[in-house]
């Protein structure tokens, strides 16, 4: 207790305010602060008191716990057991918590008082900055900046603040136990405060000296120079200058004195003493100051009368020295460097003199100026020397451009053209223009236009004179150069030019002859290409041989065909190059070659010709069949074997003998073949269509009687077949032009009948008669089965438009067609008024299934919901029928399973049907109550009579059998409209009643015959084959051709029969007249003789002969021909359907979008322009379809940016206006002409009236308006009387431009008959359409359309 007690004295102690402690805080030598003592020696003696503390009470006795709990009296230690006792003593007071709490707080407390001063002296280090031992540096420092005394003031004031307030600050502080003493700190920091004052006060005082020096310098300088005497021009602006600056410079000096004195004042304050002798100095200097003043006022008076005398004579030098620097500028500007053109030379020399005259007038002037100076004269302007310095300078820039070009020119001097690296020189003139570009004002002067100049000369002539130097350019091409460019002199022999130096080159100027340059060098360049290519064609056939081949069995030349081509090729180019001015000096070698090539093609082709022939004769089909055959093989392998010994073509073709020889062989091959003509009669009368064959090709599937043979003829026995499908020899389909495969029912091998391979080619024509057979068959079944699944079906099914025939499909719909108009004629004839109507929306729900498949339009479903008053509206035309690319569907339709089918296989479907439409809409506009009606009995139409299998073509009161001939998918371009209707009907008229029609066109042709005839024959279901006679043509070809028509049943078409001989017609006169005597009257099977032999006469037979109207007679309508002929032919003039008809097909056969608005245009600017010119008549079909083209392409490109009538303006006035005879601008005067048109739709005649029309004078035509596709004067048409009759204007877009007053008086006054009807009124004018129940497959867009037509027709 009582160590406690103790310690808790002196914990009381340490927190009382009593000092226990005194420090003393100071400034080491390094500038930092410390204690004495330090804080560790104060916590050593707090710790030794604690110490001391615990020894003094360990001497006293005290009771002590044994381990057994009991407590005994401990005896106070003696010396001789101290430290055992001292260690009994402090393990008994360790353990009480008390004395470690006290302990614990005295710790704490005697810390917190450490913190306490160690807070103090991090206080006074804001004082750092004062004791800081750079002082005369820093001084030094802002003394050099030049402070003002204020600043020094400032200064001075702060240290000398900074001293007082630490004086009077307390000198000691206590903190808690601890008293910290700081005055010896205080008395180094004021000491610090101290030093700061007199380094500044020594600063202040040397700058107070030195203004003050300044001062007094310039008051003796002036005033030494106020005592000059004013004697001449040098010593009066010596005075005057000393008066001017005493003026300008009083008031400065004056307030630099008051400056210094202010100085003094400032030290004096601080207590720095100021030196006696400086006092007086400043009063000695203010003294003279004012003196200096008075005097310059004295001076200045007395110095004015030499003032003025000296003042006119500058002023008379200053204009002596103006006209002396206008006669420089002058003649700087006439005789100067500038002036000396091309000659840069002379101007570098020029420039020299100039500049060292320059430089001596540049003295004189600054002389002047400062004389003016002196007067306070404005100083002179002299411009034109300072513009004439101002060219110099940009001169002598360019001059210095100049001499680097002249050092490089002068190194081109000794380079040889032929060796120099062209690019590397062109970057050397570059760099040289780069660095007279980056002058200043180079393209301002002459000199530096004709620098540049020279530049481009030469980068001109390296660009131009670098083709020169290639291999193809000769002696003679650089000759011409010379000689043409007018600098013949050094270069009159073109020897040596591997001497000529880059120089020479450029000295001939060629960059002025640019055209002359790159023509020489283009003929230089094409006279050695065609020299190359000649020489290439010389070692081609140089090398050539003839390959023979030698095999046990085959000996033959191998090669001939590509031999042939690549000498038709040569010849070709050879000719071409012959034909240009460049051959001239290869004239020579050209001919040689030429000669040398033709007899080389003369080897060929009859050794082309021999061998063909030969192969046949000695195949194994053939050869048994002649007698010769093993002499033609023996001579034949003679042949070849000299060939293999000798085989380079150019020395066989040199050999007169031996082409002579291969002549022979062909000669003897021909005789053998005309020999075989009762071979070749066999398979042709198996096959009658083997008579459309020519012998080398009925000879040609004798020898090899193989699907693969049959391929290469199967176009000249079917119509629109391409090729035949086979599998192990057998042929097993035909595969049309559009893609279309009809599958025969069974395989049909070519010679599965005979065994032996010399007896097979004999028989080729059973198997080829068999492949007839088989697609007859093949097409009936498709028909029957067409036919079949139409009748169970309420509409037309998408499957069998996919697996069916196009061909069976159309003949089976067009049976179905004609059965349902039959009906409902009789239902309308008893009081049904419905039924047609009926048949209209079924041929419409058809319609639409067609343009499904075709991947166009809606579903059928949805024309169903089609709103009635819209199904009652009126058909419309082809050309009605849109096709916009917003229900064009891509990839398969919208019955996922079905992929659309192409256009040109769908097409003749869709022809058909749209026809069908328009026949019976004009049966409901016409109010057709029976099927006598000659309206419906003129239509082509089917009839099927299912107990006989019998399916007929019916027009009018004729039927002709349908034949069932494969011929594609039909014609997809051709459209059925009134005239072409009465076409067919004369046609089929005329062959039902076994006569020849007789198809009479236009006098140019292209009124579409035999378009017309092809249409007919796939109508009846016959093979057509036509014929061109002429005055060459022979009796043999044209009974051929009548032989396989009369047995084979087929249509022969005979074109420009008028142009053949009379013996020949007489013979087809003949020939027509029995096969119409034998049908007409023989009742069993008609035979007539032909060809020598007795042929039964095929009832589809049909001759159909072609004319024109040129060969009609002028006294009649009848053609030239013979009499027989004559009477027994039957006219028919043939009219083709309106261009825009026919192209409005072609628009949808090519899947052409926006192909209603496009036909629509071209037919509004063509009705434009033949109202505006009477002089024209319609355009041809391949021009309207041209603008047609021209018109998509545009609306395709510029989208919705342009309308289709300013496309169809801008495609006639491109392909048509320059058709367009002159005359007819005459001709236009005569009737008015269409007003202008409105604003947002533009014509031709407008436009034609903005832009000028070409050819306003009279007389004279286009040169280029002389084919068949140009604009012809009226009368010259091709379209004959139905074309006229196509008037088809817009519907559903906006009206047509209006036309003038004088032509709408012109209409009211003509006959009711001889005006057009309206559109609502008109037949079917236009050709088949999809009508206006079928608008409901297009969408809501033709809805708005039909209500327009319906509020038209109210």
């Amino acid at each position: 207790m009582m160590l406690l007690n103790s310690v808790h004295g002196f914990e009381k102690c340490l927190k009382g305010d009593s000092v226990v402690f005194g420090v003393e805080c100071a400034l080491t030598p390094t500038c930092s602060l410390t204690l004495s003592p330090p804080a560790r020696s104060l916590s050593c003696t707090l710790a030794g008191a604690l110490g001391h503390t615990v020894r003094t009470a360990m001497i006293f006795r005290h009771w002590m716990e044994l381990d057994d709990g009991t407590a005994v009296l401990n005896p106070a230690p003696t010396a001789d057991d101290d430290t055992l006792a001292a260690c009994t003593f402090y393990s008994q007071v360790s353990t009480d918590p008390r004395l470690h709490d006290a302990v614990d707080s005295i710790q704490s407390t005697f810390a917190s008082v450490i913190q306490e001063l160690d807070k103090e002296l991090q206080s006074w280090y804001s004082y750092e900055h004062v004791w800081r031992r750079d002082k005369s540096s820093t001084v030094t420092k802002f003394c050099a900046r030049g402070p003002s005394v204020k600043q020094y003031d400032d200064k001075l004031r702060f240290y000398t603040h900074l001293a007082s307030e630490l004086s009077q600050a307390p000198q000691q502080v206590t903190h808690g136990c601890v008293s910290l003493d700081v005055r010896k700190l205080v008395g180094q920091v004021v000491g610090h405060t101290s030093e700061w004052v007199k380094l500044l006060g020594t600063g202040l005082m040397k700058e107070a000296r030195s203004r003050l020096q300044h001062v007094l310098h310039k008051v003796t300088t002036v005033n030494k120079d106020l005592q000059t005497a004013p004697e001449d021009l040098v010593a009066l602006t010596v005075v005057m200058r000393a008066v001017g600056r005493v003026s300008q410079d009083h008031a400065h000096l004056h307030t630099a004195l008051l400056d210094v004195r202010q100085m003094f004042h400032t030290l004096q304050v601080y207590g720095i003493v100021v030196p006696r002798e400086d006092h007086e100095q400043l009063e000695e200097t203010s003294a003279r100051l004012d003196v200096l003043h008075h005097t310059a006022t004295s001076v200045q008076k007395n110095i004015e009368p030499v003032q003025k005398f000296f003042l006119a004579n500058t002023q008379k030098k200053v204009a002596d020295f103006s006209a002396v620097v206008q006669k420089f500028c002058e003649r700087f500007e006439s005789q100067g460097p500038g002036a000396v053109g091309e000659d840069l030379d002379k101007g570098v020399a020029l420039l020299k003199e100039y500049t060292e005259e320059v430089s001596q007038l540049l003295d004189q002037r600054r002389v002047l100026d400062e004389e003016e100076d002196v007067f306070d004269l404005a100083a002179t302007q002299y411009p034109g020397l300072d513009s004439a310095i101002h060219v110099m300078d940009q001169m002598r820039d360019v001059f210095n451009v100049y001499k680097q070009l002249r050092a490089i020119e002068t190194t081109w001097r000794t380079m040889r053209w032929a060796t120099a690296k062209l690019d590397e020189l062109k970057t050397q003139v570059e760099e040289v223009r780069e660095a007279l570009l980056a002058c200043s004002g180079a393209q301002e002067t002459e000199v530096g236009r004709s620098l540049l100049q020279r530049l481009s000369d030469h980068t001109t002539s390296l660009e131009v004179t670098a083709a020169l130097r290639q291999p193809a350019v000769q002696p003679r091409h650089w000759q011409h150069l010379v000689t043409v460019a007018g600098c013949a002199g050094g270069w009159a022999s073109a020897s040596g030019l591997g001497g000529v130096s880059v120089w020479d080159v450029l000295e001939l100027r060629l960059s002025r002859h640019p055209l002359l340059v790159a023509s020489t060098v283009a003929a230089a360049v094409r006279e050695s290409l065609l020299s190359s290519q000649m020489r290439e064609i010389t070692r081609f056939w140089q090398r050539a041989r003839l390959c023979v081949l030698t095999t046990s069995s085959v000996w033959r030349v191998e090669g001939l065909e590509d031999q042939l081509a690549t000498l038709q090729h040569h010849n070709l180019a050879l000719k071409t190059l012959r034909a240009t001015k460049y051959c001239k000096p290869f004239e020579e070698e050209a001919r040689r070659l030429a000669k040398t090539l033709v007899a080389v093609g003369d080897l060929l082709e009859v050794w082309q010709a021999a061998q063909a022939d030969i192969s046949l004769l000695l195949s194994a089909a053939v050869s048994s069949l002649i007698e010769g055959s093993s002499n033609l093989r023996v001579k034949h392998r003679q042949l070849l074997e000299r060939t293999e010994r000798r085989s380079f073509v150019l020395e066989l073709a040199a050999n007169p003998s031996y082409v002579e020889e291969v002549s022979a062989l062909h000669g003897l091959a021909r005789r053998l073949i005309a020999d075989l003509a009762d071979a070749l009669a066999r398979p042709r009368r198996q096959c009658p269509r083997l008579y459309f064959l020519t012998d080398l090709e009925v000879m040609a599937l004798m020898a090899q009687p193989s699907p693969d043979a049959l391929d290469g003829v199967i176009a000249k026995l079917f119509n629109h077949v391409v090729a035949v499908k086979h599998a192990d020899d057998a042929v097993t389909g035909l595969v049309s032009a559009e893609g279309e495969q009809l599958n025969f029912p069974e395989a049909v091998a070519l010679v599965e009948d005979v065994k032996s391979g010399e007896e097979a080619g004999v028989n080729v024509g059973v198997g080829v008669q068999q492949v007839l057979e088989a697609s007859h068959e093949a097409m009936k079944s498709a028909v029957h089965k067409a036919i079949e699944e139409l009748g169970k079906e309420t509409k037309m099914q998408r499957a069998m438009l996919q697996e069916t025939p196009t061909a069976a499909t159309t003949v089976a719909w067009r049976v179905w067609w004609a059965a349902s108009v039959d009906l409902a004629l009789h239902a309308r004839a008893k009081g049904d008024r419905q039924a047609v109507r009926q048949t209209l929306s079924v041929i419409t729900d058809d319609i639409a299934v067609v343009l499904a498949a075709m991947g166009r339009g809606h579903g059928a479903s949805q024309e169903q919901d089609a709103p009635k008053d819209e199904q009652e509206e009126e058909a419309m035309p082809l050309s009605s029928a849109r096709t916009p690319a917003s229900v064009c569907s891509q990839g398969t339709s919208r019955k996922g399973s079905l992929p659309p089918l192409p256009p040109p296989r769908i097409l003749p479907l869709l022809m058909a049907t749209l026809h069908a439409r328009d026949v019976v809409a004009t049966l409901v506009r016409n109010n057709t109550s029976t099927s006598r009606s000659f309206t419906w009995s003129a239509q082509p139409r089917y009839t099927w009579q299912p107990q006989h299998a019998l399916l007929q073509l019916r027009a009018a009161h004729r039927a002709l059998d349908y034949g069932y001939e494969y011929s594609g998918c039909g014609p997809a371009d051709y459209v059925l409209t009134p005239p072409t209707e009465r076409c067919l009907l004369a046609l089929f008229t005329a062959v039902a009643a076994h006569s020849p029609p007789l198809m009479l066109g236009g006098v140019d042709g292209g009124c579409g015959r035999h378009s017309l005839v092809s249409t007919a024959s796939h109508l009846a279901g016959r093979l057509i084959t036509s014929f061109t006679l002429s005055p060459l043509t022979s009796s043999a070809s044209l009974t051929a051709l009548l032989t396989g028509s009369v047995v084979g049943g087929s249509w022969l078409v005979l074109r420009a029969c008028t142009e053949a001989s009379p013996s020949l017609l007489a013979t087809l006169a003949s020939t027509l007249l029995l096969m119409h005597r034998a049908r007409t009257h023989d009742t069993a099977t008609p035979v007539i003789p032909i060809a020598g032999q007795e042929a039964a006469v095929h009832p589809g037979v049909a001759v159909i002969l072609c004319g024109n109207e040129a060969s009609v007679r002028a006294r009649g309508k009848t053609p030239a021909l013979p009499h027989s002929l004559d009477t027994l032919c039957r006219p028919v003039r043939v009219s083709a359907p309106p261009p825009r008809t026919l192209v409005f097909a072609w628009l949808l056969a090519h899947d052409v979008p926006k192909a209603q608005e496009a036909s629509e245009a071209v037919a509004e600017v063509t009705r434009q322009v033949l109202e505006s010119y009477p002089g024209l008549a319609r355009p041809g079909l391949r021009l309207y379809q041209r603008v047609t083209k021209e018109v998509v392409c545009s609306m395709a490109a510029l989208a919705d940016a342009v309308s289709p009538l300013e496309a169809a303006i801008a495609a006639f006035r491109q392909v048509m206006l320059p058709r367009l005879p002159h005359r007819l601008s005459a001709e236009r005067r005569q009737r008015p002409r269409p007003t202008e048109p409105r604003p947002h739709r533009h014509s031709l005649v407008a436009v034609q009236r903005r832009r000028g029309f070409p050819g306003t004078d009279a007389g004279g035509e286009d040169p280029a308006g002389d084919g068949p596709e140009d604009l012809l004067p009226a009368g010259r048409g091709r379209g004959g009387r139905g074309e006229g009759r196509a008037r088809v204007g817009l519907r559903g877009g906006a009206r047509s431009p209006s036309l003038g007053q004088d032509d709408r008086h012109r209409r009211r006054r003509q006959a009711p008959a001889a005006r057009p009807r309206p559109q609502a009124l008109r037949g079917p004018t236009a050709g088949p359409s999809l009508g206006t129940e079928g608008e409901a497959a297009f969408g809501k867009q033709q809805g708005r359309r039909l209500s327009l037509g319906r509020r038209r027709r109210a």
